[in-house]
C-alpha cells in the first residue's frame, strides 16, 4: 500500500530572529488615527477618526508573539533549540524589552518541516 504522506528524508529549517514591533496600539486604542490634514480624506465618515488615549501607566503592556507551524501531511514543529527535543507546533515568545509602544524580541525560533 502507498503511504501518505510519503516518507521524507530531508528536513527544511527556517529560523526567525530579532523581530521588533513599533507603535503598538495601547489597550482599548482604536485605529486608524486620522488627525490633522489626514482627516481631509475621511471627513465624510467621522467614525474613522478618533482621539487616541494618552499612554498612561495602566496602558503599558508586555506583548507576546505566537509562532505556529501547520503541516499538510508530513512532520513539523516549532522549537527554541536545534535539534528539537519535542514536536511542539506552537511557541510563545515574550518581548525582551518593551516600553508599551515598541517591543523587541531577541529569542530565536526554529520552524522545522519535512
Amino acid at each position: 500500500p502507498t503511504c501518505w504522506p510519503p516518507p521524507r528524508v530531508q528536513l527544511h529549517v527556517v529560523t526567525l530572529q530579532r523581530l521588533t514591533l513599533f507603535q503598538l496600539p495601547a489597550r482599548e486604542e482604536d485605529r486608524p488615527d486620522v488627525r490633522g490634514h489626514a482627516n481631509d480624506s475621511n471627513q465624510y465618515v467621522k467614525e474613522l477618526s478618533y482621539n487616541p488615549p494618552k499612554v498612561g501607566r495602566g496602558l503599558v503592556f508586555d506583548p507576546t508573539l505566537s509562532v505556529e507551524l501547520h503541516a499538510i501531511g508530513g512532520f513539523n514543529c516549532v522549537s527554541f533549540s536545534l535539534p528539537p527535543s519535542v514536536g511542539t507546533t506552537r511557541q510563545l515568545i515574550r518581548s525582551a524589552t518593551s516600553n508599551g509602544r515598541d517591543a523587541t524580541f531577541t529569542q530565536k525560533v526554529h520552524c522545522v518541516a519535512a
